[in-house]
């Protein structure tokens, strides 16, 4: 039987607006090397684009699947510092389907933390309270900007971002345009500049309260 291998990455994290995707991608380690030409650039893509790539790629997936962080358990836990658990929770339960599902040999995992041992730690806890021994029957690996090393956490990127994508678009169709939903874009600023003058900021439930981008608008 081919060894399958997994990838986990996010999507959202430094949003302002929106929830958190961390999503898991396998393959076949055969079939990695395959993944690397057509997931040159995916981040430049726009929407509609990333989502038709992944739909050509999907021929290579064994085995996917998506956790959602809402925005007001975002702003509970970044409140107690526990967001990176939060992650490494909802982390843990996809290695289990994974490995419910397809048996992989080895998961590659993109810390969202500076100190990947930690995060790791905090992956390997979880999991041994869902499934005892889990940790030991598959290799974890987790370091600092595997998305740019590793097709197969790109590729789980690449689901992550699509399914943040797609919120985004959804909530374009509630709010109107407010641009990408990152901190660094102007016409996000400007529609929270405008919302806070209008005293409507707190009002809308998808955006992070915590987050520091609304103390200096």
């Amino acid at each position: 039987m081919e060894m399958i291998i997994c990838g986990i990455d996010e999507s959202g994290r430094g949003a302002v607006i929106g929830s958190i995707y961390i999503a898991i991608a396998c393959v076949e380690e055969s079939k990695e090397k395959e993944l690397i030409n057509r997931l040159t650039r995916s981040k430049e893509r726009d929407y509609w684009g990333r989502k038709t790539l992944l739909t050509i790629l999907k021929k290579y997936i064994n085995f996917s699947s998506v956790k959602k962080i809402e925005p007001s358990l975002i702003d509970m836990f970044v409140k107690d510092a526990q967001l990176l658990e939060v992650m490494a929770s909802k982390t843990s339960e996809l290695i289990v389907e994974a490995y419910r599902t397809v048996l992989p040999k080895v998961i590659y995992i993109d810390s969202p933390s500076q100190n990947m041992f930690q995060y790791r730690k905090y992956v390997i806890d979880y999991l041994e309270e869902i499934e005892k021994g889990l940790s030991k029957a598959v290799g974890i690996y987790v370091d600092i900007g595997l998305d740019k090393k590793k097709p197969v956490v790109k590729l789980a990127e690449l689901v992550a971002r699509v399914s943040f994508d797609e919120e985004i678009l959804q909530l374009k169709k509630k709010y109107g345009d407010f641009g990408s939903g990152y901190p660094s874009d102007e016409k996000t600023r400007r529609w929270l500049e405008k919302l806070k003058k209008e005293g409507k900021l707190r009002e809308i439930p998808e955006i992070r309260k915590t987050w520091s981008t609304l103390d200096t608008l």
